[in-house]
């Protein structure tokens, strides 16, 4: 038995089997300390502050199990409202759809369960991330030795696995979607699949607001790919290869156009999060300029309303 496992696994290619390995323990490890911190800090007086009550109410009538309520946390709840939403309904549109309606998609399957559909989304597109991770390190870290190379791949992995902030990727949350389709076009771009990479970076603009630029890095490689020329034929070629590019910021469009159909505003995601969760459209230079100058951070005009939802 165990030689035939080990048979099955030796057919795995290697990218998958470090993905799976990594977040198998990276899961493991970080259920195990969370459930910990729980149990320390979860009843000190005075905790929790009255925002983190509504959540903690939220979390409880989801599930007493904490090692898994404890992967839903702030918009993780707003994500599953939108996912209850019948097709097409969608009234709200303080976050981009990808997330939700391919939950709601998976929940189908699963009676309806909509708050496992938002994990088991976000942790499929983990695995696949670092998978890609793999992948992509091995295309761009090629320096002839094989052996290196996937050394090389491992390293990178596990680094990103190992940040401070990595686990919000096993979390009810987009971020494990939005870098999986990110590095997944990067990775289809240097091997010159523009087509693939223009798709990935259609959904990558439906998955986050700023998605659509990276269609800005992405076109950088195009221009690599012709040496940075500006010849007619090298402007011709990036038409050619590059055409597929566009769709990057027509998945934004997209989503406004969606916007605009259903609500009548073009704009609604931007008014939506101004009037929520008072988040504006400002100059970056008078943003940095107040944070070294300020005696706080700089919040715009007007003052915080409460969520829409």
């Amino acid at each position: 038995m165990g030689e035939r496992c080990a048979r099955w696994a030796a057919r795995v290619p290697p990218h998958w089997r470090y993905a799976l390995l990594l977040f198998a323990l990276s899961r493991a490890a970080l259920s195990v300390l969370g459930v910990l911190v729980l149990q320390a800090f979860g009843s000190v007086p005075g905790l929790p502050s009255a925002d983190d009550a509504v959540m903690r109410q939220d979390k409880a009538a989801m599930s007493s199990h904490a090692w898994y309520s404890m992967w839903f946390a702030w918009d993780s709840f707003l994500y599953r409202k939108l996912a209850e939403v019948p097709w097409g309904g969608w009234e709200h549109f303080g976050f981009p759809l990808l997330y939700p309606v391919l939950a709601k998609a998976v929940a189908v399957p699963l009676g309806g369960n909509t708050e496992l559909a938002l994990l088991l989304v976000g942790n499929a597109a983990y695995v696949l991330l670092l998978a890609y991770l793999y992948r992509w390190s091995l295309l761009v870290l090629n320096d002839g030795d094989d052996e290196h190379d996937h050394e090389s791949a491992r390293r990178s992995t596990r680094f990103l696995v190992l940040m401070p902030t990595a686990f919000l990727f096993h979390a009810a949350l987009t971020e494990a979607l939005f870098v999986c389709l990110a590095v997944a076009a990067f990775y289809h771009a240097e091997r010159r699949q523009w087509l693939l990479a223009g798709v990935l970076g259609y959904f990558l603009a439906l998955s986050r607001s700023v998605g659509f630029l990276v269609v800005v890095p992405l076109a950088v490689l195009l221009l690599r790919e012709q040496t940075y020329g500006f010849r007619p034929k090298a402007l011709a070629a990036y038409v050619r290869a590059g055409w597929p590019l566009l769709l990057v910021p027509a998945g934004w469009l997209t989503f406004m156009a969606y916007s605009r159909w259903r609500v009548g505003d073009w704009f609604a995601y931007q008014h939506e999060q101004r009037l929520g969760w008072h988040i504006e459209m400002q100059s970056p230079l008078r943003t940095i300029w107040h944070g070294l100058t300020g005696a706080g951070p700089w919040t715009g005009p007007g003052s915080a309303s409460p969520s829409p939802w």
